[in-house]
């Protein structure tokens, strides 16, 4: 039997009406509940790096992304080491 802990950082978001409206959440990027992470430089883009917003929270990404958020599948984590 396996125990996890899940440990996020950021500040309790629980009362922002921008997190708790999915249809704002447009307004939370680059804002104080997103690392606004960059990606390097892409040969492809010429050059160019694209914004790679990160959640930062409890909820991660979900909180910045219209509270959605993506599973994965039962394979990838099957193949994990244990």
């Amino acid at each position: 039997r396996a125990r996890i802990a899940l440990l996020e950082s950021g500040e309790d978001t629980i009362h922002e009406r921008s997190i708790a409206t999915p249809h704002d959440w447009a307004t939370n990027l680059s804002g104080r509940s997103d690392y606004a992470y960059e990606t390097e430089s892409q040969s492809g883009l010429g050059q160019r790096w694209l914004p790679y917003p990160r959640g930062r929270g409890l909820g991660g990404t979900s909180l910045i992304n219209a509270l959605i958020y993506s599973r994965g599948f039962r394979e990838d984590w099957d193949r994990m080491p244990e």
